[in-house]
């Protein structure tokens, strides 16, 4: 994990200033993941996970577009983890999807335990960080419309608005995540790229991080550390 965020720290592409929160992310996520694999895969590893991150945090409030630098960087952090962390599972041989369950809501064409281990690791980094995103409990029917827009544009005829449409209006479970981890670091992993993404300014979101290590058998003191290494890595990546 240490290489991980001192990767990240070092990415110059981290660094970008303002400018259009989606552009940002598509240069940067299109430098981390060159190579990446299709299908869901591809998504974490490519320009089309900046554009649709940026679809979804550019409805976010003024109160925390404040506090744009953080968001920026923050944003492109998340998705450079969601990558690595892709990366690493698959290295490892921890996505075999034996005994996985089924991920819930996915297109037809690729339901019924058709999709294969990589694209289950993919969709489970993929559900947590939009499940992050809307911890705090305001993506409206616009921010929905924008992500499925986006996504449309950025995958011309796949069938990922029907992927989205499953992420934006399944409850949000944190134990349901939890439930699909393969063992412990897989657990810390998922916990990081969850306060990656989270801006922590509302009851909603702690309420939210501490169900989720709850669910990932995380105790107290090592959720702290967690959380501190991680809101290193993201300043540090401002």
């Amino acid at each position: 994990m240490k290489n991980i965020l001192d990767a990240l720290n070092g990415n110059g592409g981290l660094k970008a200033g303002l400018g259009n929160v989606g552009d940002t992310l598509k240069n940067t996520l299109q430098n981390v993941g060159a190579g990446s694999p299709g299908g869901i895969g591809g998504l974490l590893g490519s320009a089309a996970l900046g554009g649709l991150l940026g679809a979804l945090f550019t409805g976010k409030s003024a109160k925390k577009f404040a506090k744009g630098a953080l968001m920026v960087g923050g944003t492109a952090a998340a998705g450079a983890l969601a990558w690595n962390f892709y990366k690493k599972w698959a290295q490892a041989g921890q996505a075999d999807g034996a005994n996985a369950a089924p991920a819930a809501e996915i297109p037809a064409s690729q339901a019924q335990g058709a999709l294969p281990p990589a694209e289950n690791t993919a969709l489970l980094l993929l559900e947590a960080m939009v499940f992050a995103a809307r911890a705090d409990g305001h993506i409206d029917e616009e921010e929905k419309s924008r992500i499925q827009d986006t996504a449309a544009s950025l995958f011309p005829g796949q069938s990922m608005t029907e992927l989205l449409d499953g992420l934006m209006n399944r409850p949000i479970d944190p134990a349901a995540l939890a439930a699909r981890v393969r063992d412990p670091e897989e657990g810390r992993d998922l916990y990081r790229l969850s306060r990656a993404v989270v801006n922590v300014d509302n009851f909603m979101e702690r309420s939210y991080l501490d169900g989720l290590a709850r669910a990932l058998n995380i105790g107290a003191d090592e959720q702290a550390r967690l959380e501190k290494e991680t809101e290193a890595a993201v300043q540090n990546a401002v």
